[in-house]
């Protein structure tokens, strides 16, 4: 199994084919397709990541409104 793997582990990757997601396999480079022509043709904004602040912001909404929910009944798994 080791011997199967091993050429393909040796061949070289274009970083700019890794950059346009050819590189993944499967269902994981269809995303990164889709996710690439949407970004290009501007239908689909790309989304930034989370700041601290704003990541503590949206816990403490998660957790104001699990707060104003009725508790759970028993033997419930919530």
């Amino acid at each position: 199994m080791l011997a199967l793997c091993a050429p393909a582990a040796r061949a070289q990757v274009d970083p700019t084919v890794v950059a346009q997601g050819q590189v993944l396999s499967g269902m994981m480079r269809g995303h990164a397709e889709r996710d690439r022509k949407a970004q290009l043709s501007g239908k689909r904004p790309t989304q930034r990541p989370l700041t601290p602040a704003e990541q503590r912001l949206a816990h403490r909404r998660e957790v104001e409104a699990a707060m104003r929910r009725p508790p759970a009944p028993r033997g419930s798994i919530r």
